[in-house]
Formats: C-alpha cells, structure tokens, sequence
C-alpha cells in the first residue's frame, strides 16, 4: 500500500523510470523468447520474464502515482504536477499554409483532423508518457473547474470586438476605392450588428408568452436562461464568421508562403517570430493575454479561447502561449 509520506515529485520519478526500464526490457535481443521460456519453466499465469516484471512494476508504479493525485494531492501539488507533465511530455509540431504551433502529446484519437501528425511520437513514447497524455484533462479540469457560462463568453467576445473595432471608425484608411468597401465602414457595420444583438437578446428575454400577459415581464430564471440560449448562439455564430474568413483566406497563403522564402528573414529574433506569427495565433495570444491578466490560469485561458473557436483545442492554446510568450520571457 502506499505511504502517504510519499510526495509527487518521489512517485511521479519512479513511474517514469520504471517505465523507460520496462521499455528497455521488452527492447532486449530475445525479450519474447524469454518470456515463452519463463512461461513454461514457471507452469503458471504469471510469467517471471525480465520483460514482464518489468512491465508489472512500471503498472503499479503508474497506479501508485495515479492515486496520490487523485486523492492526496493539495492544490500546490497539482499546479507541480500538471507543470511538469506540461513540461515532460513530448511536443508535436504542425503545420499548414503559413500557419503553425505546437502542441503537447495527445492521443491520436481516428476523428482527431491533426492525429496523425501525434502517431509517430504516440507510438514511441513509453506506457507512463502515454498515461500522462490521456490524463492530463483531468488534472486540468481538476485545478480550473467548469468552463464559464456562455453569457460570460459572450460579454467578453463583445468587449474585445468593440475594443478592436471601435479605433477603426477614427483610424486613417489602409486602402484606396469605393468608401463602401474601407475599413471604416465594415467596422461600423459590426459595432451595429453588435448592439443589436445586445438590444434584441434583452428585449427577447423579457419577452412575454400570449398566455401570460397579466405579468408585467417574464419571471427572472426565464429570462436567465433565454439569455443564456441567446449567448450561446452568438458565440458559435460569431466563431463560425471568424472560422470562415480564416477559411477563405487559405487560398491567399501559398503565395504568402512563396513571398517569404523569396525575403530575407530579419535578423532579430523577435522580428521572426512576429513574421511566423499568423492572425490566429495573434487573436489566441491576445484573448490569453486579458484572461491571465484578470486572474485566470493560462490552462482556464486557454479554455475558454478554444470555446470561442480561437485556435483548433485547448492543447493548442496553452502550447501557443507557451512557445510566443514564456519562450519571448513573458509571463
């Protein structure tokens, strides 16, 4: 039985090592002919074969882990924990167009659009790896809770529109034609857009039944949760706009991609990241930015970002963050 003296640092290195050590055992010249021979010396279920032994005790060491955090672990044990599960596991890149990021190690799942850019390195990590990769939600839903409501989503999507829109109606204009086509008129546009789904979400909540007109307005749990439906579908609806631009904007990026490698890459760092920069991964580091500011966790951030549609899951997100942020020293 384990000690509750243990600590997670101690189990988490023993998990790790009895796996690599169960690795290299079934890696030995003649690993399977060893665990036939064992098997018919020994006569019975249990098989005595380095290559065996060696996998039951990474099992039992992986199952010693697994229970502290599950039920022993503090709050400071876990933000150790899911750090250094963050900072162990193996990270994939991918690719597409100008558009990239790297993502922490996940399971490979057959509906998964990026799975099999994760095979290959699923396929060679070891059986603890593997554990802490398909773990690694619950830690996190276990340290940030439920995902806000989707009024708070929505308020929030509202805000940064209007912070990004509003500077526009002022700003000088980018191009040249037909004033209906500028920027100045597309963001006013969009802020109209905006007020009326603030205006109708409001006066539709409060809105009365025919059969319950003697009430001056509906009662307040109804109108809490025709606002909430009302959120919901803004969010998704806006995140299905944005996805659509992001969509038809793929068509432009080979030449994008041919115009970078015929320029000379900047010399200073900084300048290269922002050149590799795309505008989603601009809109995920922003969002992340005001959320983590306010007193989020970049795993809650990251979240509630890949709610609203910003980048392609909450893997993503944190891996974002991590390499434009932490790597740049910002914290």
């Amino acid at each position: 039985m384990m000690k509750q003296t243990s600590t997670w640092l101690t189990l988490y290195q023993k998990a790790s090592e009895a796996a690599l050590a169960a690795r290299e055992a079934e890696s030995s010249p003649g690993a399977a002919g060893k665990c036939v021979a064992a098997a018919q010396v020994m006569g019975g279920p249990v098989c005595v074969c380095p290559a065996c032994k060696a996998r039951r005790m990474s099992g039992r060491a992986t199952g010693d882990f697994d229970t502290f955090w599950r039920h022993s672990a503090t709050d400071n044990d876990l933000l150790s924990i899911l750090q250094r599960v963050r900072k162990d596991l193996p990270k994939v890149r991918l690719e597409n167009g100008t558009e990239s990021r790297e993502e922490i190690l996940r399971p490979p799942a057959s509906k998964d659009p990026d799975g099999p850019a994760f095979r290959e390195k699923w396929n060679n990590a070891d059986e603890f790896q593997r554990y802490l990769a398909e773990t690694l939600p619950e830690i996190e839903y276990r340290i940030d809770g439920n995902p806000p409501e989707a009024s708070t989503d929505w308020a929030d999507t509202d805000r940064r529109a209007r912070d990004f829109l509003e500077p526009l109606i002022d700003a000088p204009e980018v191009t040249q034609g037909t004033a209906g086509m500028s920027r100045r008129v597309y963001a006013t546009e969009a802020l109209r857009l905006l007020d009326e789904v603030r205006s109708w979400s409001a006066m539709f909540a409060s809105a009365l039944p025919d059969d319950d007109r003697e009430a001056e307005q509906a009662p307040e749990h109804e109108q809490r949760w025709l606002r909430e439906c009302f959120a919901e579908i803004a969010v998704r609806a806006f995140n299905a706009g944005v996805l659509s631009r992001a969509a038809g904007g793929k068509a432009i990026e080979g030449d994008a991609l041919w115009g970078e490698k015929s320029r000379k890459w900047p010399s200073d760092g900084g300048a290269a990241r922002a050149l590799q920069t795309a505008p989603g991964t601009k809109a995920v580091l922003e969002f992340m930015a005001e959320k983590i500011a306010g007193g989020a966790t970049k795993s809650a951030a990251a979240r509630e970002a890949a709610k609203k549609g910003l980048g392609s899951s909450v893997d993503a997100n944190r891996s974002i963050w991590y390499r434009e942020r932490e790597k740049a020293g910002s914290k």
